[in-house]
């Protein structure tokens, strides 16, 4: 049976991993076109480290990235087990998810300082992001962006 888990575990990575590089070129032409526009973002210097998040929360996200439905990408950092754990429950849930490294990736840090997250792991779904992970606090998070969905329908409709 673990056995059977870990293979799943690392089938479901290896999935979420093929699609990466989408979510982290959507940020690059939304910085470009802010740079363009003459905004000064702020950045920060790879190996820098951030600070792992010690209290789970659920923010608003003000980067401006529209994530397609069902989008998730999560900030994390090489040598983060907060954020190793969370990757590795994601997949045990079976959701895939764009990672945005810290520490090999310049558009990922300047992602990161545009997104205002306090630390990593955060976890970047619909309009509010995770910092830190907890499975209730991520529920909360889908609950959340179905009722932005819902409220956005009606919105439409009207």
């Amino acid at each position: 049976m673990m056995i059977r888990l870990l293979v799943l575990s690392c089938l479901m990575v290896a999935a979420s991993m093929a699609q990466a590089g989408v979510v982290e070129d959507l940020f690059r032409r939304l910085i470009d076109k802010r740079q363009a526009d003459g905004q000064v973002l702020p950045g920060v210097a790879l190996g820098q480290r951030v600070p792992e998040v010690a209290k789970p929360m659920i923010l608003p996200r003000n980067d401006g990235l529209v994530l397609a439905r069902n989008q998730i990408a999560m900030f994390v950092q090489p040598g983060c087990r907060s954020c190793d754990a969370a990757v590795k429950r994601l997949a045990q849930r079976g959701w895939q998810v764009e990672l945005l490294n810290l520490g090999q990736s310049a558009t990922a840090r300047e992602a990161y300082r545009l997104s205002g997250a306090p630390g990593a792991p955060t976890v970047l779904f619909g309009k509010h992001m995770l910092t830190g992970y907890t499975d209730a606090l991520f529920d909360r998070l889908i609950k959340l962006d179905f009722q932005d969905r819902a409220r956005q329908q009606q919105g439409d409709g009207a």
